[in-house]
């Protein structure tokens, strides 16, 4: 049993280190929207794109060490490449989509401005 055990911790590292690279590459993507502009609504936008770029890239590295293993042919490969790209266009679109809508409501302003200044009334 001591190996099983073995093969799970190493499938749970793996999945912890993918975990934590996806959540690195949409917080910076998300710090650079803060950076750039300093409102919620561009923060909500550059982690969209983040979320759509961090997928790409795990989608690719999940990819590879199958590739790597033989436990995936190249064929197989491709086609879950392309299916994961075209998942992380899709759904940056319709977070781009709830952003605009939140805007339009509350008035273009930044959100976390507005509601800084009615607490502070």
């Amino acid at each position: 049993m001591p190996h099983q055990s073995r093969i799970r911790l190493f499938a749970a590292m793996r999945v912890l280190r993918l975990s934590a690279l996806w959540l690195a590459i949409v917080v910076l993507f998300a710090l650079y929207g803060w950076v750039q502009h300093e409102r919620f609504d561009s923060v909500v936008a550059f982690g969209a794109v983040g979320i759509g770029a961090a997928c790409c890239v795990i989608a690719g590295l999940v990819v590879i060490e199958g590739v790597r293993a033989r436990t995936l042919t190249k064929g197989t490969a491709i086609l879950h490449l392309v299916t994961a790209g075209g998942v992380a266009r899709i759904l940056p679109i319709f977070i781009f989509l709830g952003v605009s809508e939140m805007v339009r409501v509350h008035g273009g302003g930044s959100v976390l401005s507005r509601s800084s200044s009615v607490c502070s009334q």
